[in-house]
């Protein structure tokens, strides 16, 4: 509305325009946004010179602020969030000689080495925690990274002092890993000395020592740096015949006064677009008023609680909270020279609902109904005050934006090109009257790979949906994990207990066949990981260990008893040529080769998705015996079961035929080729179990989709394909594509594959006949 206001009233300048707003602190930010774009697009942005002349001083001065944040980090208890919050602060940044991307990585670290809350373990002391335990603290976490960075990478155990190396660090982090260092070894010697009392003039000096060791500003920036520290001199100087102790809690209290400050300081004739608090004007003029966020919530006048005694009687000279917003309010609608313009939330962002206006404001509005005159409405309107008032969208894509007339402006409200365009989508069409869905669908149907990477193809039939968000679109999952909680850990995560089993299994193959070495490898690993704080603390780690150390024993009790080979075996590199001139390229993991020329596949894993492993197993047989060269003999998988994670399960694949060729793998390669083209242009989801069991039972196949449903996790690619409100009937119905598709793929998997488990393998052999 603003912007509409400089065209429609001539010579109107920027300093003729003042922004009021009752949450002037909440408002900035937004108000910022607007009349401040960060937009790569300069030629067409639009930008008015803009100041928001009355807030705190740690909210326009970044040394205040970064004060401010170092008194809140050194009285908490130091997370990871807290830690990296003042990290990412510029000044911070300027004294350290590091970036964002520097920072970024110093959360990756944390997130890795499980960083949890505290500098050091004489930090949680205070906390209740006894001493000495450094496990989830910043100061493993660095000394993890120093050895790291020094140490050569290679299976993780205990070095000098017991101290794990982390991995993926080498000598070119140093720097980081140094900058790292030098934050934290300040702030632990900051967090020390606050919990000694002391005068407030010994507090103001080690702040300022505090701010000139941590932050650091440019040449122009030096005023700020100058100021705070003035500041701190001044509030010093007059503690100064004051030699009573301080506590470090009190002196917050102190210093929280002096930063946060009142509002209202400057002046309101800066030159530009100005925007302050809703201060009674006192009959200053100005052409154009906006009062921005004029909402219940931003006018609460912090009554007392009704318990106060104190507060409840009224005496003769005591403000009105209510009387002196109203005179504000009459204020600024006066001081309004040609227009005044009043912004509020007009609807709940849940269900839609219109929100009446706050009580001052349906005054206002009453009274103009009464006094002014107003025009006629249409019959269509409810009153004569639709003339004034004026409900916008939500969406800046909405139709309304862009159509004369509609939002109170003789032409289009909206101005954004982008917005502009996506309306225009949202209406069917595009400016030159092309298909607005021709570019997202030739995205989605891009041209066919020359070269198929076996992998590619093995986890889009573990789960082709997953594979499309993840692969086609690029949409990582991992972006939507949410942090790790800030407490000590007394249970393992859903994804922790199969990663660890895996790293102890890895451990048992490299020496498989010496009972002696896996004993010595399994009790390092032990030592490991509750060293690196990866299990529970106490007996709840305990109790984890032996889990996991039972769940790796019974897999490798499993191959023997199977006589399989537990070792990794060798990867055999794959080279596939196709009809269409694309090419299949990999390698196949797990093979031991047999008498003869004979060969078999051996999967071990600690996971329970024994579907998409299956899956994996048939993909990896096929391509193994389309290369040629041994005879595929057979393929397990062993691994946890999905009912007794103490168990294991031991599932064995075999082709279909004993006369099954080269041929017919690479034949059957091609089919799977062609599904694969169709799930990487259009979303194919199998929802768990549902469907494997379409082709067979209906009734089981639904009852799989609301089992899955019902456990679904947040942001899962189901969750993000289809939505929250999942429906069977929808997704699969009867005859349509997705059924047809999951058809064809578990179809072309029987016809070339028997996958079940040895207990029905060997009891389908005793009752086949004998010749």
């Amino acid at each position: 509305m603003v912007l509409h206001t400089f065209p429609e009233l001539p010579g109107l300048d920027p300093r003729d325009v003042l922004v009021l707003a009752p949450n002037i602190v909440a408002m900035a930010p937004v108000l910022a946004a607007v009349f401040q774009p960060d937009t790569a697009d300069t030629a067409q942005a639009l930008h008015l010179p803009f100041i928001v002349a009355d807030r705190a001083l740690r909210r326009t001065h970044e040394v205040a602020d970064a004060l401010s944040a170092l008194l809140s980090l050194l009285a908490s208890r130091c997370t990871t969030a807290d830690v990296l919050a003042f990290a990412a602060r510029k000044v911070v940044q300027r004294r350290l000689q590091v970036d964002d991307a520097v920072v970024a990585g110093w959360g990756a670290w944390a997130a890795n080495l499980q960083v949890r809350w505290g500098l050091n373990a004489s930090q949680r002391t205070k906390f209740g925690l006894p001493a000495g335990l450094l496990v989830h603290t910043w100061q493993q976490a660095l000394d993890r990274l120093v050895y790291g960075a020094v140490v050569p990478d290679a299976v993780p155990t205990r070095e000098l002092g017991g101290v794990v190396p982390a991995p993926a660090v080498d000598v070119a982090d140093i720097p980081a890993v140094g900058a790292l260092a030098a934050l934290l070894a300040r702030l632990s010697e900051l967090e020390a000395e606050t919990r000694r009392p002391r005068p407030v003039g010994a507090w103001c000096e080690l702040l300022q020592a505090a701010l000139t060791s941590l932050c650091a500003v440019e040449q122009d920036d030096e005023p700020q740096l100058n100021k705070v520290l003035e500041r701190l001199a001044e509030l010093g100087d007059c503690a100064a015949l004051s030699e009573v102790p301080v506590g470090f809690s009190e002196l917050r209290v102190i210093l929280a006064a002096d930063l946060t400050g009142e509002p209202g300081r400057q002046q309101l004739r800066s030159g530009v677009i100005t925007a302050t608090s809703l201060v009674p004007l006192r009959s200053v003029p100005y052409r154009v008023i906006c009062i921005a966020g004029f909402d219940e919530a931003a006018l609460a006048t912090g009554e007392p609680d009704g318990d106060d005694l104190r507060q409840r009687p009224v005496l003769i000279g005591d403000s009105d909270p209510r009387a002196e917003l109203r005179q504000a309010l009459l204020d600024a609608v006066l001081a309004a020279g040609e227009r005044l313009i009043i912004t509020c939330t007009g609807r709940t962002l849940r269900a839609n609902a219109a929100i009446p206006f706050a009580t001052p404001l349906a005054e206002l509005v009453e009274l103009c109904g009464r006094v002014a005159a107003l025009p006629q409405p249409a019959p269509e309107a409810k009153g004569g005050l639709q003339a004034i008032r004026v409900e916008h969208p939500r969406h800046a894509l909405n139709a309304a934006n862009f159509l004369p007339g509609q939002l109170g402006t003789a032409g289009a409200f909206g101005h954004l090109p982008a917005a502009l365009f996506g309306a225009q989508l949202l209406r069917g069409r595009k400016p030159d009257g092309a298909d607005p869905l021709a570019e997202y669908s030739s995205a989605v149907e891009r041209p066919p790979e020359s070269v198929i990477a076996l992998d590619d193809l093995i986890s889009f039939c573990k789960n082709p949906l997953s594979h499309f968000v993840k692969r086609v679109h690029g949409i990582r999952l991992s972006d939507f994990d949410s942090d790790q909680a800030a407490t000590l850990p007394l249970e393992l995560g859903r994804w922790d207990g199969p990663k660890l089993a895996g790293d102890l299994l890895q451990r048992m193959r490299l020496h498989a066949g010496d009972a002696a070495a896996q004993a010595h490898a399994a009790a390092e690993w032990a030592a490991a990981v509750q060293n690196t704080g990866q299990l529970p603390l106490g007996a709840y780690g305990q109790a984890s260990l032996a889990e996991l150390r039972a769940l790796v024993d019974e897999i490798v009790r499993q191959c023997e008893a199977k006589q399989r080979p537990l070792g990794e075996g060798q990867s055999v590199p794959v080279q596939l040529q196709l009809s269409d001139g694309r090419s299949i390229a990999g390698a196949v993991p797990g093979v031991h080769s047999g008498p003869g020329r004979t060969a078999s596949i051996v999967q071990v894993f600690c996971a329970a998705n024994k579907p998409a492993e299956m899956m994996a197993m048939w993909v990896r047989m096929l391509a193994l015996c389309a290369a040629g060269g041994p005879q595929l003999t057979d393929a397990w998988s062993i691994g946890k079961s999905k009912d007794d994670p103490s168990k294991s399960y031991a599932y064995i694949a075999e082709f279909a035929s004993t006369a099954f060729s080269q041929p017919d793998a690479l034949a059957a390669l091609e089919e799977l080729v062609l599904l694969y083209d169709e799930g990487c242009a259009q979303p194919r989801p199998m929802f768990g179990d549902t469907a494997e069991k379409l082709s067979g039972d209906p009734a089981k196949a639904k009852g799989a989709f609301q089992s899955f449903v019902y456990n679904i996790e947040p942001y899962h690619p189901e969750q993000l394909a289809y939505g929250e409100r999942l429906r069977f009937s929808e997704i699969y119905p009867s005859g349509g594509e997705n059924e047809l598709f999951f058809r064809e793929l578990f179809g072309l998997r029987e016809r070339t594959a028997n996958i079940r488990n040895d207990r029905a393998r060997a009891a389908a052999r005793q009752r086949k006949p004998a010749k």
